[in-house]
């Protein structure tokens, strides 16, 4: 039975919950979308109660998130659900089951199937137990669950899933009291040099050779004391078990009580270790990807990031470990000693996601010397903030690393480098600015050059430069706009015509352009009895490229692209494309009797095109271009006689026509 729960939901949630549950009907496989700690299980939880009279099925791939949702089942008041997996008592006969998809998977006879299944942490759906299951019942609903809509590699879920809703993003959670604020350390950045990239993530025994130095971790130690308060509880995340082995082992050794578990750690210990750093017993839990996904606890005061990764998903999971609210809490502490902040944005920055995938779901080349326009790294207390002339912690006030400055007395003509002045490729790599961004400055007049040579004056141009940093608005160029959630530039052509804000010198204002896109797309993917392109290829069973000449023929679309589902399958109708649904395939196929000029060619053993040459030559054919079997082969028999019934395979067909 299904009771009320005296939980409040919070607004958000329940707008959410009422945006998936008109969804689903409209679409067999929703993705839900939130930022851990926003409550997508309490969310899912509110979903169930609504479909009580159909049997649901919570699927989770790990112990502690199948113990964890069972505890927020009985505290929302669903008392009467099941648990499928190890040490649990099976009950095929109640509608509510919380899964263990490893246990789930052998015991699919015993449970009747389901009307909705929601998979937890559902950017794992294309792992093969996943995928299984999700074949094994294609008339049930499917509901995924997931704070990043995408797989380790950076490509989206669309191939799964058909409708996407986004919940708030973590920087409004933060402002709003849901998630706690953080203060962001990167005490020292490991050399990379040397470090490969396969597959887009760094080379394993590259990555464990780069970052088990003795030094590196001693600084860990070092730096664990420095930031946290004495009574501080944190979550590693090491690069190897290796070395989370040796950094629990140094921390004990400094006096700092310290676990590690890993994937040959059994459960009753891993469950001893949490309890631990719950209650105060130890104060660092060291791992391997143990707990990046599903580890509720609120209590954790820092995570120390340790590990290396091209992945944004992981990033943001390891992150979303320590980012819960808490009694005396007042921020959580992010100790980042694997430079994760210099391939990756910040914790509460605001992503565009979608089922095709993130525009950097994998951290870019280039994207390092990007950063460094955006952030700061103070030299005095190592923490990372957005830029700003004055550091938010300790207060240090940047200085201005600039040579001396000789003065040089003369016309503008004799101004040489060094002195007042400097050319305008010397002075962007002085200032770390790309040429082309320097550039863009003195096109739009806001940097002044002097002189024939376009010099710029050195000590005006470094105040102009940090006072743009500190207060313009960020442009992009529509290629590199285009480049942001990879489309092409036609696209954001169109959405310019659409009315994507740009300025006078056509350049795009990215706040702005992002709020227009997000905007743009709900709009376009919420619209109820349409289709995208690609959706209604898939619909009536085709390739898109097949749709894209439909629509050049007459195929009805929206201002949008999008196809009308009703008015679509009647278009097709009429073309007499459609049959019970599905498309007509037009290319002829053989029948008995009849065969297609490949099928005839390989019968009688010759090319292609030699049965082209034979139609042009008067070969019998059909009106669907079908070859009549026994009359091409008498027409073969007639006009070939330099093929002999003995030779070959032509030489047999021809014979068995001549009899």
């Amino acid at each position: 039975m299904v009771k009320r729960a005296d939980t409040k939901l919070r607004d958000y949630q329940q707008d959410l919950i009422a945006e998936t549950v008109e969804a689903l009907r409209d679409h067999r496989s929703v993705l839900l979308q939130a930022p851990t700690g926003a409550g997508k299980t309490e969310m899912a939880v509110e979903i169930a109660r609504r479909h009580q009279d159909k049997i649901v099925w919570f699927t989770c791939h790990r112990h502690e998130i199948v113990a964890q949702t069972s505890v927020t089942l009985k505290r929302a008041g669903v008392d009467a659900h099941g648990v499928v997996a190890p040490r649990y008592r099976e009950d095929p006969t109640i509608r509510i089951q919380v899964c263990s998809i490893d246990a789930l998977r052998h015991r699919l006879d015993r449970y009747p199937p389901p009307d909705l299944i929601i998979l937890d942490e559902c950017h794992h759906v294309a792992a093969p137990s996943w995928a299984r299951l999700v074949e094994s019942f294609p008339q049930a609903k499917l509901l995924g669950l997931t704070a990043t809509p995408e797989r380790l590699d950076g490509r989206g879920l669309k191939d799964w899933f058909e409708h996407m809703i986004v919940g708030p993003n973590t920087h409004t959670l933060i402002d709003e009291g849901y998630l706690s604020k953080f203060k962001y350390f990167a005490p020292t950045i490991p050399d990379m040099r040397g470090v490969r990239v396969k597959l887009k993530e760094y080379d394993r025994h590259d990555l464990e050779g780069a970052m088990n130095k003795s030094t590196l971790v001693g600084d860990i130690v070092d730096h664990f004391k420095e930031k946290l308060a004495p009574n501080a509880r944190a979550l590693a995340f090491c690069v190897s078990v290796d070395a989370s082995r040796e950094l629990a082992a140094r921390f004990t050794e400094a006096g700092i009580p310290a676990k590690h578990v890993d994937w040959e750690t059994t459960q009753e210990k891993r469950d001893e270790a949490v309890a631990d750093l719950a209650s105060g017993k130890i104060r660092v839990l060291t791992n391997r990807e143990v707990f990046s996904e599903g580890l509720d606890l609120p209590a954790i005061d820092a995570v120390l990031l340790l590990r290396p990764t091209k992945s944004f998903a992981l990033y943001r999971q390891m992150i979303g470990r320590c980012l819960r609210v808490a009694k005396g809490k007042p921020y959580t502490t992010i100790l980042d000693h694997a430079g994760l902040i210099f391939d990756h944005e910040f914790p509460d920055n605001d992503v565009e996601w979608s089922l095709t995938g993130r525009r950097s779901g994998v951290a870019e080349t280039h994207k390092q010397y990007s950063t460094h326009g955006m952030i700061r790294r103070c030299p005095e207390c190592s923490a990372v903030h957005k830029w700003s002339a004055k550091c938010p912690e300790c207060g240090y006030v940047y200085q201005i690393n600039d040579r001396t400055i000789e003065e040089v007395y003369g016309e503008l003509r004799d101004i040489t480098q060094g002195a007042e002045y400097e050319s305008q490729k010397r002075f962007a790599r002085r200032c770390r600015l790309g040429r082309t961004a320097l550039a863009n400055y003195v096109a739009r007049k806001e940097l002044v050059t002097y002189g024939p040579r376009c010099l710029i004056k050195i000590a005006e141009g470094l105040a102009r430069v940090e006072w743009l940093r500190e207060n313009e608005a960020k442009y992009e160029s529509q290629s590199r706009f285009a480049h942001r959630f990879r489309v092409s530039g036609t696209t954001v052509y169109d959405w310019i015509k659409k009315g994507l804000p740009i300025n006078e010198h056509r350049q795009i204002p990215v706040d702005a352009g992002l709020r227009w896109v997000k905007a743009w797309r709900r709009r376009s993917s919420t619209i109820s009895g349409f289709d995208a392109q690609s959706r209604f290829a898939k619909r009536v069973g085709v390739h898109r490229t097949t749709v894209h000449k439909w629509i050049k023929k007459g195929l009805p679309i929206n201002e949008l692209g999008q196809i009308s589902v009703e008015d679509g399958l009647a278009w097709l109708k009429r073309e007499g494309l459609l049959k019970d649904g599905k498309y007509i395939y037009q290319k002829p196929q053989s029948t008995p009797g009849f065969d297609t000029q490949r099928r005839f060619a390989k019968r009688i053993g010759v090319h292609r095109r030699i049965v082209d040459n034979w139609i042009k030559e008067g070969m019998p054919t059909g009106k669907s271009k079908l070859i009549p079997v026994d009359a091409a082969l008498r027409w073969v028999q007639e006009n070939r006689p330099q093929r002999q019934p003995d030779q070959g395979v032509a030489g047999g067909a021809v014979r068995e026509a001549a009899e």
